[in-house]
This record gives structure tokens, sequence and C-alpha cells, in this order.
């Protein structure tokens, strides 16, 4: 036999409902407690309101337990007492267990479906190879939070917005490598990975992304969203821009699949083509000379998994490196010794600077004096 304090009465329920703290609301907040605990998802899991459970359990002709109370108030005019506290009360009781029972149910089936997704492919931080000018993590409202820099860390869910003259280079996954050119703003949908499985999905808001993929896994995506359309990729070098007047994209490598945002029929889009969708209309053309030399940057992004035969020795002069990079400097090291060109990286131990001649890596400890020339 149940003891008094463990029942459950339709005016507890409808107390809890309200915002009462009772023995219904209490109990329901520690199973939440409890199963929340048991293993934590990366991100926060928000659970759904016990009244929004406990509305969609009982349906639309339930809803209201108000009504029910005065359904009873009003039998108890024409019935017995006896009758009533019979009937009425063992009806009340069992759909209030079975509501109780049910919202506790849909909680389970909620974090269960969190966890397996999680678990699935967990979420993993990505890393800068390098910064150039002002580029910053935003807040929700869109604010900047904090500056990029090579020691950032960025994970699901951030956004990164780039400055005037500024770019930002990703190293999303060990075969990929995007830049975020001027005056962009994107985020970072899905950054999963599992064994050798990755997933990886960024949200264009405005500006231009350039990307470099090798070859991924069967069960891997690299993908680019807007609101206009979507790019998918297995291993290709392409760019995608995000303007007012519309949406493009742009192959120099391999092949993307396009699908316009209004559309359901996926474009295929090859080597030396670009297609884009302007006021809701999508057409495909041969690549365009603009277009072609802003995806000659992609041969200068550093980035160990991209053998070096595939790099075009493009830069022949200062003017070259100005033209790529928007900045041009002079590092003096011990000796009197000075390099011309731009850092592109920078670690603890040393610092990375692309020239003319080709690449240097110069311990911290020999660098006298770094100035900007232009």
């Amino acid at each position: 036999m149940k003891r008094e304090d463990d029942r459950l009465n339709e005016e507890e329920v409808s107390k809890a409902l309200e915002g009462a703290t009772n023995t219904v609301s209490i109990r329901l907040q520690r199973l939440v407690e409890i199963f929340s605990n048991m293993d934590r998802p990366s991100r926060r899991t928000e659970f759904p309101a016990f009244e929004d459970i406990w509305i969609k359990l009982k349906g639309p002709e339930q809803t209201n337990l108000d009504s029910m109370q005065t359904n009873s108030a009003n039998l108890e005019i024409a019935e017995p007492f006896d009758k009533l506290s019979v009937k009425n009360c063992k009806s009340s009781r069992l759909m209030v267990s079975s509501g109780f029972i049910g919202a506790v149910a849909a909680v389970l089936i909620f974090i269960f479906i969190m966890r397996s997704e999680t678990e699935t492919l967990p979420s993993y931080n990505t890393k800068i190879s390098a910064v150039i000018g002002e580029a910053y993590i935003l807040n929700h409202d869109g604010t900047p939070r904090s500056n990029l820099n090579n020691l950032s860390q960025l994970q699901n869910g951030d956004r990164i917005q780039t400055g005037a003259r500024s770019s930002v280079d990703l190293i999303l996954t060990p075969h990929s490598s995007v830049r975020i050119r001027e005056n962009s703003e994107i985020s970072l949908e899905k950054l999963m990975k599992k064994d050798d499985s990755e997933k990886v999905t960024m949200f264009l808001v405005r500006g231009t992304i350039l990307a470099y993929i090798h070859k991924m896994k069967k069960d891997s995506d690299f993908v680019i969203r807007s609101d206009i359309g979507k790019v998918e990729v297995r291993g290709t070098k392409f760019l995608t821009s995000k303007t007012d007047e519309g949406f493009t994209v742009a192959v120099s490598e391999g092949r993307i699949i396009y699908t316009a945002a209004n559309s359901s029929n996926p474009i295929p889009v090859d080597p030396n083509f670009q297609i884009s969708t302007i006021d809701s209309t999508t057409k495909k053309n041969i690549l365009s000379k603009s277009n072609a030399r802003e995806l000659s940057e992609l041969d200068y992004i550093e980035l160990e998994s991209i053998p070096e035969t595939g790099r075009k020795n493009a830069i022949e002069s200062e003017e070259d490196i100005f033209r790529l990079y928007s900045l041009l400097e002079e590092v003096t090291v011990d000796g009197g010794i000075v390099h011309r060109g731009v850092i592109y990286a920078m670690d603890e131990n040393f610092m990375y600077i692309r020239t003319v001649a080709g690449e240097i890596k110069i311990p911290q400890a020999k660098i006298q004096e770094v100035e900007k020339i232009r």
C-alpha cells in the first residue's frame, strides 16, 4: 500500500503548473537533475518545460485542469459524495499518475536523443593558422566578444567576423583549410569528428570563404550554407561569396554540388566553372578572371597536409605579397639580418614569415625588431 505522501492529486499538479513549489515540482526537478548529470553533452541541454510536456501528453481535450475541477464540483451536486469519491477520484488519480509517468518518459526520450547525437560524433575545437588585420568572435547579439589570434580556440556555434583588409585562416580538419576574407561573417554550425569521420558545416552570413578540401572519406561531409544556397564538397578548391545581390560559388579544382534554397535539385559544378543565384534565378557560367585570381590565394595557405607540389609559385615580388595579405612587414634578427614579407603564423618558439624567396621559420629568441612597412 502506498503512503499518503507518495500519492499524486490533481490539485498538486495544477499548482505545480502554475509555478508553485510542491511535491510534484520537486520530484520532477530531481529526476531532471539526475538524468542530466548522468552524462552531460558538450553543449548545454535545454529541457522542455514540464507544463509543455503535460499539455502535449494529455491532448487537446484534456488540457485544462481547472475545467476538470469545475466538472467535479458540478458532479457533487447531482451525486452523493461517497460515489464521487470512488468514481471521480479514482479516474483523476489514474489520469494524473499516467500523465506524470508520461512526462518523465518524455524527459528520458529527450535526453536520449540529445546524448545519442553528441555521442555519435563528438564536437571538437578548430585551429587558426593565420590572422591578418582585425577579426573577432561575436556574441549572440552581434557585438565583438574577443579578438582572434593564433592561440584562439574555436568551437561549435562560434561566429567569426573579419574587418576591412583582414582575413583568418582556419584548419577545420587535417584535410582542409579555409580562409575567411575581409568584411565577412560566418558561423561554425557543426564541427564533429569521430575516428576518420569528419562533419563540418559553416553558415556564410556575408562575405567570402576560400576553401581547399582534400579528398574526404565517404562518411565525411563539408558543407557551406547560406540563406540562398548550399555547397557540398568531397575534395576540391573553391570559393563562396554572399553579397546583397546574391550567392556565388566558383570552382578551380575538383567538383562541388550546389543546391539553391528555392530548389530541391542539386547541380554539379566542375572545375573552371561558377554558379550564382541572384533574385531567385540560378545560372552556371565559366569561371571569371576575378574569381580565378581570388582562388589563387589558396596556394599560399600554410597547411602541412597539403602537398607542396600542389602549390603555385605565384609570389614573384613584394607587390604580390601585399596584394594577397594587404600587409608588408620587415623583421630584423640577430646580426642585423632583415627579412621582408608577411608574418603568417607564430607560436611560442618560432615566427613564420612568407617572403619572395620562400617561407622562413625564425626562432623567437633571435628576433630583434618587427616593423610594418605598408
